[in-house]
């Protein structure tokens, strides 16, 4: 198990070193994990850095409304506050843009395979009901 493991993990590195998403997806299916699964586990990932996204936004207001309602003493360090938290702000949005384009990645790999197994259908009316959903 283990040794498949390391054997797996050693595709996926090569894999994710030469850009290739097809032969990733492929290599992925030989395995056993499938297109559906990976996009399952991205959108999975897109939705927790989306929450990380909004706990940091919302810390970022947090940051501007104090400097708001300043009273008098050190400004430098409250805008260095709402600075860092702008730029954290700024990684966690980059974060969740990056999750999105990986899921659009597989889902536009999902909707090949489907065009191309459209092809192989043979009866016309199976044919034209799968045409028609994708």
């Amino acid at each position: 198990m283990q040794m498949q493991f390391k054997f797996l993990s050693f595709v996926v590195l090569a894999l994710l070193l030469m850009g290739c998403s097809s032969t990733y997806y492929s290599a992925m299916e030989k395995v056993g994990v499938y297109k559906r699964d990976i996009m399952i586990d991205r959108i999975m990932d897109a939705e927790t850095s989306k929450q990380a996204a909004q706990q940091q936004f919302k810390s970022a207001l947090e940051e501007l409304s104090s400097l708001i309602h300043f009273d008098g003493g050190e400004l430098e360090q409250k805008y260095q506050a709402v600075e860092a938290q702008y730029e954290a702000s700024q990684d966690v949005a980059d974060d969740v843009s990056k999750r999105i384009d990986k899921i659009e990645n597989v889902a536009g790999a999902l909707f090949e395979e489907w065009q191309s197994e459209i092809e192989l259908i043979s009866n016309p009316n199976y044919r034209r009901q799968s045409t028609a959903k994708l």
